[in-house]
């Protein structure tokens, strides 16, 4: 829905929230399509893949052999196929477990990357290189009023920071361990299911974590009730000596050519 933006309000100042609330909203999910037809054709490798080696392992069992009991050529002709149907089956559970890897690291990257914009556009002034530092991030966010950690989401959000560190770096178990996570189901071992469990528990709050945080990043930073303006003008005055002060308010009006 599009926003109409009051006159009163500077057309800067407007882009900005509206583009906050823009990338608070839209979180990219673009891997979900190339996922789901990755994960389906890898599903079907799978289950012909069984299919074959178990009509193998029924071929086997009643195949010839001959007087001294050892295996005909068409039985060693049966194993050959049936340990490539085997190895054809790890393979796919291995690319099953890689493609819910690649999945959870995309929604952890397309988190970060809507963190990174939003404030970049609050606070225009800070490293964008920071930026990918979690601790720097809730800091920051901490100290210009927003408590993120309050924030609803937010336990599933570092949760998926955690997994996604798991994933790409192999953490020892006493570096930020799995069974301190939450929404975690405390079992150490990745599996392909549980980490498809993990991606459909977090994704909603993930959803939801940011556009909180969208909303709170604009309450903090261009919403300032009468509290925030009343501690900004004391802040401000504890450190400006009246000539100082006359300087700043000179430009400040300057900014408002509309105010009396």
């Amino acid at each position: 829905m599009r926003r109409k933006a009051p006159c009163y309000m500077m057309e800067k100042q407007y882009r900005a929230k509206a583009s906050i609330h823009s990338i608070a909203g839209g979180l990219r999910d673009s891997f979900d399509k190339a996922y789901e037809i990755g994960r389906s054709n890898i599903e079907v490798e799978i289950r012909e893949a069984r299919a074959a080696y178990d009509n193998l392992s029924e071929a086997l069992k009643v195949s010839q052999r001959d007087e001294d009991g050892r295996l005909s050529e068409e039985a060693f002709r049966i194993i050959d196929r049936q340990v490539d149907r085997g190895l054809a089956i790890q393979y796919c559970e291995e690319a099953l477990l890689a493609l819910e890897e690649m999945r959870l690291a995309f929604l952890f990257k397309s988190m970060e990357i809507s963190i990174k914009e939003m404030m970049s556009i609050a606070f225009p002034k800070l490293n964008k290189k920071e930026l990918f530092r979690w601790d720097l991030v809730t800091t920051h966010l901490k100290a210009n009023g927003i408590p993120v950690k309050e924030i609803a989401g937010y336990s599933e959000a570092d949760a998926l920071r955690i997994i996604n560190n798991h994933i790409k770096h192999a953490l020892a178990s006493d570096q930020e361990s799995k069974d301190d996570i939450a929404c975690w189901n405390r079992e150490s071992d990745f599996t392909d299911k549980k980490l498809l469990a993990f991606y459909e528990q977090v994704k909603p709050k993930i959803i939801e974590f940011l556009e909180n945080l969208g909303n709170a990043i604009v309450k903090a930073v261009y919403d300032l009730d009468d509290a925030s303006i009343e501690s900004m003008a004391d802040d401000i005055a504890g450190r400006l000596s009246t000539s100082q002060a006359a300087t700043l308010l000179k430009k400040v009006k300057n900014k408002y050519p509309n105010l009396a």
